[in-house]
This record gives C-alpha cells, sequence and structure tokens, in this order.
C-alpha cells in the first residue's frame, strides 16, 4: 500500500489541474500564434529617374522613396529602377523581379530612354504593350504608369543642337537627336501609344507632359531640373512623387 501512495497522489493533482484549465467557463482553449503580417509592396519600374539620379540625395530623395514616405507608409519600396533603361531592358532585367514580389502598387516611368535611344514609336508600342501586360499578371492593386515630359527645352538636349546654349551642360546624350519639331512630335506619339496602353490595361496615367509644360507656363520649370541638365532636381523629384500620389487610390 505505500508504494500506491505517491502514485494516487499524482493522479489526483494532475486530475485538479486538467479540470482547472478545461472546464474554466469562457476560456480560449485553441491559443492561435501571434502573426505580424508582412507590409504591403510598393514596386518601381523605371530608369535613372526611378533610381533617383538628380536628387540630392537618391536613396531618401527618389520620387519612389518621397511617394512612400508621404503616401505609402504601411508598404516597403522595392525600386526596380535600371540607369539607362528602355522599356525592353525592364522587361528583362526587372520584369523578373517584379514578378518575384507579387506588388500590391506599381509605378511606371519609361520613356525617355527609348526616345533618345532612337527607339521607332512602333517598337516602342510592341515593348510597352508587353510590359504592362506582364505587370498586369501579377495582380496589383494598381498600376500608374507616367508619359513622357517635353525634352525639346531640357539644357541636356538643347546642349546637343547646333546653337547650344551658354553656361549649359556639355553635350553627352549625342549628336543625332532629331530637331525640336521632330522631337515634339515624337514625344506626342510615345504619349498616345502610352495612354492608350493605359486604358487598355485599366493603368492609371499619370500625365507628367501636362504638369511640365504647367511649369513651363509659371516659369518655375527650370528649378525642378538637376544641374546636369536631364534629371529631376530635388524639387523635381517631389513634384513627381506628388503627380503620383494625387492619384493613388488605397483600400
Amino acid at each position: 500500500m505505500r508504494r500506491l501512495i505517491p502514485t494516487f497522489v499524482c493522479l489526483v493533482l494532475f486530475s485538479a489541474c486538467t479540470s482547472s484549465t478545461g472546464d474554466e467557463p469562457g476560456r480560449d482553449q485553441t491559443r492561435e500564434p501571434v502573426r505580424h503580417q508582412d507590409p504591403r509592396v510598393y514596386a518601381a519600374v523605371g530608369a535613372s529617374e526611378t533610381v533617383g539620379w538628380g536628387a540630392g540625395n537618391f536613396t531618401t530623395e527618389s520620387w519612389p522613396r518621397v511617394l512612400l514616405d508621404r503616401a505609402l507608409p504601411d508598404f516597403r519600396l522595392v525600386n526596380l529602377g535600371h540607369p539607362g533603361a528602355t522599356v525592353e531592358d525592364a522587361i528583362v532585367r526587372e520584369l523578373p523581379r517584379l514578378q518575384r514580389v507579387e506588388p500590391d502598387i506599381v509605378t511606371v516611368w519609361l520613356n525617355a530612354n527609348d526616345i533618345l535611344q532612337g527607339v521607332t514609336a512602333a517598337q516602342y508600342k510592341q515593348d510597352f504593350d508587353r510590359l504592362l501586360r506582364a505587370i498586369e499578371q501579377t495582380g496589383p492593386q494598381q498600376v500608374l504608369v507616367a508619359n513622357t515630359p517635353p525634352l525639346d527645352k531640357l539644357p541636356a538636349y538643347r546642349a546637343c543642337r547646333p546653337d547650344p546654349p551658354e553656361n549649359g551642360p556639355f553635350c553627352f546624350l549625342g549628336s543625332s537627336l532629331p530637331a525640336p519639331p521632330a522631337m515634339r512630335a515624337l514625344v506626342d506619339r510615345y504619349n498616345e501609344i502610352i495612354k492608350k496602353a493605359v486604358r487598355k490595361t485599366g493603368a492609371t496615367l499619370i500625365d507628367l507632359h501636362s504638369s511640365a509644360m504647367e511649369a513651363r507656363e509659371r516659369g518655375s520649370d527650370a528649378e525642378l531640373i538637376s544641374g546636369d541638365g536631364l534629371h529631376p532636381s530635388t524639387e523635381g523629384h517631389v513634384a513627381v512623387a506628388e503627380s503620383f500620389g494625387a492619384r493613388l487610390e488605397l483600400p
């Protein structure tokens, strides 16, 4: 009998412990582990402007980072921008990464390099349609697409014309650029392609061209261009971010 007493005591204590927790009214016995929801993803597709070139600090003052800080604080930024990228480059270099991150918001700004590198409007249309269709298939909530700002007054463009302005930047874009009337016509053609592609996919158009023309009329366009005569200045990056932010549609 002495050997049974400890066993009997243990059984009584075990029964008391289990009944006191399992029978307590209103007690949730199935505790779920605490789950921390991953932040939603904002992915920026583009070229050197998207990287942040021209800003005082491209890490903290690029327009995608400004947009993130001001309008998307609960998102994680994946900046896919690649300096010098055309649409074809973005398909090869940026699209695979975009597909892996499964973005919620996507911005696209790709046009100037195609124009400056001599990509025809027909080729641009083919590449751009392909890019937007592929982005649409990643399932984002919203895709925002910028059109082409006017290029014919940029100091970097004018520096490569036969009558370059004094105290302007040196010519680094090459001397085979189209003359101003042809450049304006090409920008208009590209923007028509962008507008149609945006309508076809249900994306949101960001009209940087109209914004730049309004700044030109106000006489404030010069302060939006950096010292290299091509990329946005720090103020220019803020202006671009504001244009995108004004069209965001968050749930």
